[in-house]
């Protein structure tokens, strides 16, 4: 019975040799030494492993006296009798169970390098769990937002900050002098700088800084101020305290205007910035205001003026005594003329009046010295009396004329006191 059992079980195995298949099969226990075809055959090793199962691949046509041993659970095929193998295979384990996934831990939702702001945080604050409130950025924090995100899984700290900010009351603006506080609103401030139009200093906070400055406010002063001057005069007015100083980078232009007189304009380098001369010949006396404008590169203006007086032409007759004149006393007389371009020749007439009238005999005075080029003469009194005398001061010109002026003075007799004086 038994070896009727093994050829079946060898026909079994050609057939799947024939085949060329892959069978699975179960349960090699029952089965004890023997012999198929004169040849042995050992499945002892099978009826240990009967809660195995073995894959049985056919690789090549064999003869059923194929001799295969099985030996230590690796199998072998004879050399002589081509590619049987025997492999055993683990029966499947059941898959297990899959584990709950683990809820994922908090995240930031700001975060690096996304993390800087210049004035209100922006974006969500986390991207998994639940936020707090965060805190408000200040230079005891470092200029700083700190919050959190929270789970059930854990805690996640999350941090971003604040980007440099000048000083909005300071920066950019125009002042007399720069503060010693606020010039940084997020920030630290450096030492400032100051080249006579501009203050400029840095911000710092965290890794962001930021340059900020400020202007000096514009300024200009006009020299002479109230002067008076002749039509013909060469008049210069002087610019003085000047802000942004000339050549300076902030300056963008300066320039004057006399209503009636002229005007004239110039850049940050011009000699206007020093001074400037308008050209008053042929105008009429009187007053007249000049204006100065100063511009930087902000568009914005300031100015200043001054006022400057016209004279008309004039003359002014003076005496050398004091406290009137004595009979017999010799006096100097000197003519000065104000904003008259004189005559070349005789440009001084002198009359001398007695008691109101020309005295053509010379009864009541006499020259020592008549009038001349400088306008100084010398006479002497003759009689007590009331003396008037009068000027003229020729101009030059193809206009011509004079300019005419008088002074008067009393002649008293000699020992009286002045107050006692009267004329005869």
């Amino acid at each position: 019975m038994k070896k009727i059992s093994l050829i079946i079980i060898s026909f079994l195995l050609a057939g799947v040799f024939l085949l060329g298949e892959i069978k699975k099969i179960d349960a090699w226990s029952g089965f004890s030494w023997g012999s198929s075809g004169g040849h042995a055959v050992d499945w002892g090793s099978f009826a240990s492993r009967n809660t195995h199962i073995f894959t049985v691949t056919a690789t090549h046509v064999i003869c059923s006296n194929g001799l295969v041993h099985v030996r230590n659970t690796a199998p072998r095929v004879d050399q002589g009798y081509g590619g049987l193998t025997l492999s055993p295979s683990s029966k499947p384990k059941p898959k297990p169970k899959p584990k709950p996934k683990p809820k994922p831990k908090p995240a930031c939702g700001i975060s690096p390098p996304n993390n800087y702001f210049d004035e209100n945080l922006v974006g969500t604050f986390c991207s998994i769990g639940s936020p707090t409130a965060p805190t408000i950025p200040s230079g005891s924090n470092g200029w700083t937002w700190t919050w959190t995100c929270s789970n059930s899984s854990g805690v996640k700290s999350c941090k971003a900050y604040k980007n440099a900010k000048c000083g909005s009351t300071i920066h950019e603006q125009y002042v007399t002098t720069i503060p010693e506080s606020g010039l940084c609103e997020t920030g630290n401030a450096s030492a400032s700088d100051f080249d006579d139009a501009k203050w400029t200093w840095t911000c710092k906070a965290n890794e962001s800084s930021k340059s900020c400055e400020a202007y000096k406010n514009l300024n200009c002063r006009l020299q002479p101020e109230k002067t008076s001057i002749c039509s013909g005069d060469d008049t210069t007015i002087n610019v003085e305290d000047l802000v942004p100083p000339k050549g300076n980078d902030r300056l963008q232009s300066v320039s004057w205007e006399i209503p009636g007189v002229g005007s004239e304009s110039g850049d940050y380098n011009s000699s206007l910035c020093d001074s400037f001369s308008p050209d008053f010949t042929g105008h009429n006396f009187g007053t007249y205001r000049a204006n100065y404008t100063v511009t930087d590169k902000g568009e914005k203006a300031a100015g200043c003026s001054t006022i400057l007086y016209v004279e008309p032409a004039s003359c002014k007759v003076t005496i050398d005594s004091s406290e009137g004149l004595t009979v017999g006393e010799r006096i100097k007389l000197k003519v000065t003329e104000e904003c008259v371009d004189l005559a070349i020749s005789n440009p001084y007439v002198l009359q001398v009046l007695y008691q109101g009238k020309e005295d053509l005999n010379e009864e009541s005075y006499r020259y020592i010295q008549e009038i001349n080029n400088n306008g100084e003469a010398t006479i002497e009194i003759k009689k007590a009396g009331s003396f008037t005398f009068k000027a003229a001061v020729n101009k030059a010109g193809a206009g011509g004329g004079a300019v005419t002026c008088s002074s008067q003075a009393s002649a008293f007799t000699s020992g009286s006191e002045w107050w006692e004086r009267k004329p005869e």
